[in-house]
């Protein structure tokens, strides 16, 4: 189940950011060389944007946060990078983790194209730092695109999909949302 996400997760990237025939993804790369000289405390999540949130984002928002505290709150995850997708979901629609006065980011890791996990993660921390990075307005506007699927629908369905018992609930709420999701 978890490699029907992988596609979707795909080609939302390659819609948003463009296609890339290259197995390294440049603006990871950029990112990933620039981490040390990234003030960590300076970050802005959704509620930072200039532009204030339509009803769909703001309401979606208020689910996955919901959503989002109350996995991590259970605390049993597999591997770290699925914590960290997570934790980051939160950081971005939410703006802090409750019982944590500073966010640890971890260090950027693979960044290939095989890496869908990191598509989601790298997408996310560079939205967060943005305003430190010299990006290009369409690669900044794809990257915003992604960081705001992942974080109010995406990361859902990836979560509970190797979830048996949740399977058809979940494909349901994933189609029913992406037939409204702007």
């Amino acid at each position: 189940r978890h490699h029907v996400s992988e596609i979707v997760l795909r080609h939302v990237f390659d819609q948003c950011c463009g296609r890339s025939s290259v197995p390294e993804i440049l603006e990871f790369k950029r990112f990933q060389t620039r981490w040390e000289v990234i003030d960590r405390t300076s970050y802005r999540t959704l509620l930072d944007q200039e532009q204030p949130l339509d009803n769909f984002t703001e309401s979606q928002r208020l689910l996955m946060v919901d959503f989002l505290c109350q996995v991590l709150e259970v605390g049993s995850h597999p591997r770290e990078d699925y914590e960290e997708l997570l934790q980051l979901c939160l950081l971005f629609l939410r703006g802090n983790i409750s019982g944590q006065t500073e966010f640890r980011f971890r260090s950027p890791g693979a960044y290939h194209q095989a890496r869908w996990m990191a598509k989601a993660i790298y997408a996310i921390k560079i939205v967060l730092f943005e305003n430190q990075l010299e990006l290009t307005q369409s690669m900044a506007r794809g990257l915003r695109k992604v960081a705001l699927f992942v974080s109010l629908v995406y990361v859902k369905y990836w979560h509970e999909a190797n979830i048996p018992e949740y399977a058809p609930k979940n494909d349901m709420d994933f189609m029913k949302i992406m037939q409204t999701y702007p």
